[in-house]
């Protein structure tokens, strides 16, 4: 199932339990494109917090972004110059 921008026709139809159907009016609707997000996301927060002093042996770091991002690896992050690993 592909995107259709532009205009539709939508209709519903519906099957009950005791074998009726029904199907509702046909109606028009329009799809636009949305508009392209020219904002990058940022890191809303990190834990530990940036410059912490880890006492004990780091195992965790949680990075939180503003937004849904993709293809962040955990050897993205480097902790003291070095990647991190999963």
């Amino acid at each position: 199932m592909g995107r259709a921008f532009g205009s539709n026709a939508l209709q519903a139809v519906a099957f009950g339990a005791n074998g009726l159907q029904g199907t509702s009016v046909v109606s028009s609707i329009i799809i636009t494109i949305p508009p392209t997000n020219t904002d990058a996301p940022y890191i809303v927060s990190v834990i530990p917090a940036f410059f912490s002093n880890v006492t004990n042996v780091l195992t965790n770091i949680t990075v939180r972004f503003s937004e849904r991002v993709q293809g962040v690896d955990a050897s993205d992050l480097l902790i003291n110059g070095v990647p991190a690993t999963r």
